[in-house]
């Protein structure tokens, strides 16, 4: 017994003179460990707003692309687009200008828009028409706001041509799932 008393004794002496530096090193660990972790979860998060932002700008770009391939589809069918100049080919430019732009205006009111002025329609304009409501609208199922597009009317002198050809310049704007996410396209589409 005298053997085992000293056991004890020295365990409890042991114990006593302990004074938590143990516990003190597993605590800094945890808490560096906790630290690791919520900066990876943040990581994380901060990756998958990414993603979905990349694939929100996407969904706008092909809606915008979409809105460019129907105002050509419009170009190319629709009688005011088509209705090409029947003149003669001694006519001047303005009655070939005259002509063509009978369906368009300067506000470019219904999507149409029209300038005889050097440059055509200012960009500014441009863009106000889509906020006025101004424009045509392509409709899209699911979509939150619809993809949008005006047309721009010029007539357009070309080499190896005594008379000015029509030009459309097409601004589209298309827009993704939540709103906020918007691209705005611009194309010059020429009709022979």
């Amino acid at each position: 017994m005298n053997g085992s008393n000293r056991i004890v004794r020295n365990l409890q002496m042991h114990l006593a003179n302990q004074r938590g530096a143990a516990l003190i090193v597993s605590l800094i660990i945890l808490m560096a460990m906790s630290i690791v972790g919520v900066g990876m979860m943040q990581t994380s998060t901060l990756e998958e707003r990414m993603a979905a932002n990349v694939g929100d700008s996407n969904l706008a770009f092909q809606r915008a692309e979409l809105a460019l391939r129907t105002a050509e589809d419009l170009i190319e069918s629709e009688a005011d687009f088509i209705a090409r100049y029947g003149g003669d080919n001694t006519d001047s430019d303005a009655l070939r200008i005259e002509a063509g732009a009978t369906a368009f205006a300067a506000d470019c009111s219904n999507g149409r828009c029209y300038t005889d002025t050097v440059g055509g329609v200012v960009q500014d304009d441009k863009l106000d028409a889509f906020e006025n409501g101004n424009y045509y609208s392509v409709a899209v199922p699911d979509a939150v706001v619809d993809p949008r597009y005006l047309i721009e009317f010029s007539c357009q002198n070309v080499v190896g041509s005594s008379n000015c050809v029509y030009v459309y310049t097409i601004m589209a704007r298309g827009f993704g799932n939540n709103g906020s996410s918007q691209v705005t396209l611009e194309e010059v589409y020429r009709t022979e």
